[in-house]
């Protein structure tokens, strides 16, 4: 019985966890967002000069992300502790900190 417990355990840690889900908090980057959340339903929320606007994303691989706002995005990302950390296909970088 602990043996079917442990297979059973093992194979929900299994489960690659959206490193992109959480509140973050803009740090630096040429007009970096004020704020950002992102939801499981694939939903992000953003603020930016005071003003919020919703939109989409999807996880195209383990480091690019798509973000559907008024236009679409697609940016390299990383998470290193509490670090995000968002390159645009022009190469401006965006760091926000995890609240």
């Amino acid at each position: 019985m602990l043996v079917i417990i442990g297979l059973i355990l093992a194979s929900c840690s299994s489960t690659p966890r959206n490193p992109l889900i959480g509140k973050w908090e803009g740090v630096s980057g040429p007009g970096v967002a004020d704020r950002m959340e992102f939801f499981n339903d694939g939903t992000v929320n953003i603020v930016q000069y005071g003003m919020p606007v919703g939109g989409e994303y999807k996880l195209i691989d383990k480091e690019h992300v798509k973000m559907i706002l008024s236009h679409t995005y697609v940016f390299r990302f990383s998470v290193s502790k509490n670090v995000l950390t968002l390159i645009e296909e022009t190469g401006d970088v965006y760091k926000y900190r995890r609240i």
